[in-house]
């Protein structure tokens, strides 16, 4: 398709949407109370709705068959109470109610539980855009971090990785992680404590505000004005030399919360392996074809993260935030050591050793005012310095003589500035916002390789956005536009680029227990800094590399169609996923003199195609829920001179079992595949087998990664004409046994912190994580 008739298109779906008189339904709340441990319904229910602000509204019975339903309610804040003679009362928060939602209400039978936790199902309420999920007193007992609470819930869409403690999206986008509002770090997740978590905000649709984010997960959690908490999250490595530890405290007085964490990660290993197999065909000559097989090789890592937070809430409408934050990312070694053989014949050994480290200091200020008639304002600045250092020393040898060798170094530094306001009102049935952000940015590199070559680039990105939600009835939808300007400059080149970036929603719902979704979204990736960097670097006797200074930010077009149907303890999901990329930036690999030269060029396109679905299966008698997701991935792309195709099947399946105070939790994910450019990169493999005992304020556990079979390995294959290869990369680390320990001391109590609803980060240091 030609991509100019495609935006053309979109662009006039959008306005098409945006003159839309939508009528519908007015907005209801029903659903069903049932008895939690037998799963029947209670008849004769007492259900009264309030406002927030504990003003009755209305209040009815529910019928023989549990249910109950309130009509014709506007867009507010409510508090659902339910109560029955024999149960104990369950009271659930509905906020920014803006569609109707359909929500089960699980109630305990009033007696005496000596010693025991008492248990109560969760109430999930289900938008089109949103599911808000009130976690359960079991899924809090035996949850000893924000993390782990998560993972609890199995909420679709998610992959959660309880070794590197990461959460990433099954359909590869971005998820960004917010405490109140807040955007926020896993590690600062690991410092949560269950019992102050009210509910967890899951949106699977990200609004244009969020840039390329694919899901947005939000912790409402509950502080008071005094006190304080210091604690510990601890996962260690029982086997190999290996470990990641959060270190953390909070103190409040009155308005203010202080929060001080440390972050430490290390792992040290002398298995580092690496086989590579590749054949180089240059014109007027017979192929070569090289061998490297592993000899093993010394791996090093540590990682320190520091950050100081305060906070004060001067009112319900008044917030500032203010953050320094340190991080240290240290690698010194990444060695590989491998037997060389041509074409059959032995030539020696070969070393390949890198090293990297990266400083960051940022500094992050957030101001949030609420105005009258429903309105915010929201500002961010955002100021950081990295400093980022690089080398690689190559080498082929045998006993007589050096063959070939090579070192180069790379240092960078880069200045940033980022500065984001956004304005927010609300309707009876939706909300508008309109917002401005702007990132200016200022890097040095110099690189030697026996000569030393300097560059500079600035950079500045700059845009403006609108974006209308409406929801009524039985009908969603959510319009956006961002306007975007990208400008950058060094001796060389300047040049600038304009883009209209479109965001559309639209959603139905079939039921209390059924939707449908489609939304389509246009977005801009812009050329990374080493992509740009225009020095040759040779990586062996046959391959160099350099980056490319025509590169041009490139477009994407998204498509999703999602379904959802849940019944009972059954929970169904399928979705559908088209990613275009047009002219996207891949490699380019050609013969130059006596090597192939791999560089970035813009290309012709890039498809991915993705189906999946997904099938969740309880809680069953408060004891075990599953989880199994089965998918098919199809990927096309095309470069100036290539065009290559792949497919997959895939699936992955979780499933936990919970008995007193005890967890067992189970993982199965097979390789992650994916192709771009000419490569198919397999990675993320893991089975994992953990049991945890949770008790007030301390847990401890047992896990292993990988225990009944070595099966984590990452696997490059590259498809060029003329010098394809093959790489696998492991190590004895990917077979773990962890132990991991988390406590809490609380004193006093903690402080109701206001909300930040921005955050921004510079991440592009300009050098490379791997090399060959």
């Amino acid at each position: 398709m030609d991509f100019n008739k495609a935006r053309l298109l979109y662009l006039i779906v959008f306005f098409l949407y945006s003159g839309l008189s939508v009528s519908g339904q007015s907005i209801h709340v029903s659903g069903r109370v049932l008895q939690q441990n037998t799963q029947t319904p209670v008849e004769f229910a007492n259900v009264v709705l309030f406002k927030q602000d504990s003003v009755f509204l209305k209040g009815t019975t529910t019928d023989t068959i549990g249910r109950f339903e309130f009509e014709n309610l506007p867009t507010d804040n409510y508090v659902l109470s339910v109560s029955c003679l024999g149960f104990e009362t369950k009271r659930i928060l509905i906020q920014n109610l803006t569609e109707s939602a359909q929500i089960d209400v699980y109630l305990n039978e009033n007696v005496l539980l000596l010693g025991e936790v008492v248990i109560s199902a969760s109430s999930t309420i289900n938008k089109i855009n949103q599911r808000i999920v009130f976690p359960t007193k079991l899924q809090i007992s035996h949850s000893a971090n924000g993390m782990q609470l998560l993972n609890t819930m199995m909420l679709p869409g998610l992959n959660i990785n309880p070794m590197l403690n990461t959460i990433s999206s099954s359909d590869g986008g971005k998820v960004i992680l917010q405490i109140n509002g807040v955007n926020t770090t896993p590690e600062e997740i690991q410092t949560l404590q269950p019992r102050q978590i009210k509910r967890i905000e899951y949106s699977d649709y990200a609004g244009i505000r969020y840039g390329h984010a694919s899901k947005v997960i939000n912790y409402v959690v509950v502080r008071d004005d005094k006190g304080g908490v210091v604690g510990v999250d601890l996962m260690n490595s029982l086997n190999i030399l290996a470990g990641g530890d959060v270190f953390f405290a909070k103190f409040n007085k009155g308005k203010s919360e202080y929060a001080l964490n440390y972050t430490a990660a290390f792992q040290r290993i002398n298995t580092n392996n690496r086989n590579r197999t590749g054949s180089y065909q240059f014109e007027n000559s017979s192929p070569i074809l090289r061998e490297e097989i592993s000899a093993g090789g010394d791996y090093s890592y540590q990682m320190h993260d520091f950050s100081l937070t305060y906070n004060y809430q001067q009112s319900d409408s008044a917030f500032f935030n203010a953050k320094l934050k340190y991080n240290l990312s240290n690698q010194p070694h990444n060695d590989f050591n491998s037997f060389l053989k041509e074409n059959g014949t032995d030539k020696g050994l070969i070393f390949d050793g890198s090293q990297q480290k990266i400083n960051v200091s940022t500094i992050d200020l957030y101001y949030q005012y609420g105005l009258p008639k429903n309105q915010k304002i929201y500002a961010n600045v955002v100021g950081s310095y990295a400093n980022a250092a690089s080398s690689r020393n190559y080498c082929e040898y045998n006993d007589v003589d050096t063959l070939f060798s090579e070192r180069s170094e790379l240092f960078s530094d880069k200045y940033s500035l980022i500065a984001e306001g956004i304005y927010e009102k609300g309707f009876a049935h939706g909300n508008l916002k309109f917002g401005i952000k702007h990132i200016q940015s200022f890097t040095e590199q110099t690189i030697n390789q026996g000569e030393e070559f300097k560059s500079d680039l600035n950079q500045a990105e700059s845009s403006v956005f609108a974006e209308w939600f409406y929801s009524k009835g039985k009908f969603s939808y959510s319009l956006g536009l961002r306007l975007n300007r990208l400008h950058f400059s060094n001796v060389s080149v300047t040049k600038s680029y304009y883009h209209f970036l479109p965001k559309a929603m639209v959603g139905y719902r079939f039921s209390d227990n059924s939707f449908i979704r489609y939304d389509a979204e246009m977005s801009q990736t812009n050329p990374t800094l080493m992509e740009l960097a225009d020095t040759e670097i040779r990586l062996d006797s046959y391959l160099a590399e350099k980056g490319n200074l025509l590169l041009q930010p490139y477009l994407n077009l998204n498509n999703n169609l999602y379904y959802e149907n849940r019944k009972g303890l059954f929970a169904f999901n399928a979705s559908l996923h088209h990613h275009y990329k047009h002219n996207p930036i891949m490699e380019s690999k050609r013969e130059h003199g006596n090597v192939f030269l791999t560089m970035p060029e813009n290309m012709k396109d890039w498809n991915k195609y993705n189906a999946e679905i997904t099938l969740k299966v309880g809680m069953i008698k408060n004891f075990l829920q599953f989880s199994v997701t089965g998918g098919f991935n199809h990927f096309d792309s095309r470069g100036n001179n290539y065009s290559h195709t792949h497919s997959n099947f895939y699936y992955r399946a979780d499933v936990l079992a919970m008995y007193k105070k005890w967890m067992l939790i189970g993982q199965l994910q097979p390789f992650d595949e994916r192709l771009y450019g000419e490569t198919v990169i397999k990675d993320g493999n893991y089975h994992y087998l953990a049991i945890r005992y949770n008790a007030t304020n301390f847990s401890f556990g047992i896990g292993a990664f990988n225990p009944f079979k070595n099966v984590s390995r990452t696997i490059m294959e590259n498809k060029n004409a003329q010098a394809p290869f093959r790489r696998e990369s492991f190590s004895d680390a990917s077979r773990i046994l962890v132990a991991t320990l988390t406590w809490n001391f609380n004193f006093g109590k903690t402080h109701l912190v206001g909300t930040k609803s921005l955050n921004n980060q510079d991440t592009d240091y300009g050098i490379k994580g791997s090399y060959k």
